[in-house]
């Protein structure tokens, strides 16, 4: 059987996915991981196809950290900002929410992370105290 890197795979599987309905490309790709022995890795796979489908079709996927719920309105104007700065043609958002960062966002994207929270800021400032 030939062997692929996690990297080979990802890049297929985000230009299949234009093609072939999603559930069995998933299911194709998850086989593959079993049988290359990459279960360990799939939260490498995703972010690896998270790159790939930004570099393919400029769609940038954004997970949105925040100490406690936010508007709507703010997630989309947070992901329209990236997608200007990044030069994307769409924007995905997944929300999450980590209290300890107390307050603000942290964005993270393929292309990289934007911390604008409180606990980052906090930080910085006795850093230099």
């Amino acid at each position: 059987m030939t062997k692929y890197s996690r990297r080979q795979i990802a890049r297929g599987f985000a230009s299949q996915l234009s093609l072939h309905p999603t559930p069995a490309v998933i299911t194709t790709v998850a086989k593959l991981l079993i049988l290359q022995k990459m279960t360990r890795q799939v939260d490498l796979f995703v972010a690896d196809v998270m790159q790939e489908l930004f570099h393919q079709r400029r769609h940038l996927t954004v997970t949105i950290t925040t100490a406690r719920a936010t508007s709507q309105a703010i997630t989309k104007a947070i992901g329209e900002k990236l997608r200007l700065a990044t030069q994307a043609k769409t924007v995905g958002t997944i929300i999450r929410h980590d209290p300890a960062i107390i307050g603000g966002f942290i964005a993270n994207t393929p292309v990289g992370e934007l911390d604008a929270s409180i606990r980052y800021k906090l930080n910085r400032l006795k850093a230099t105290l």
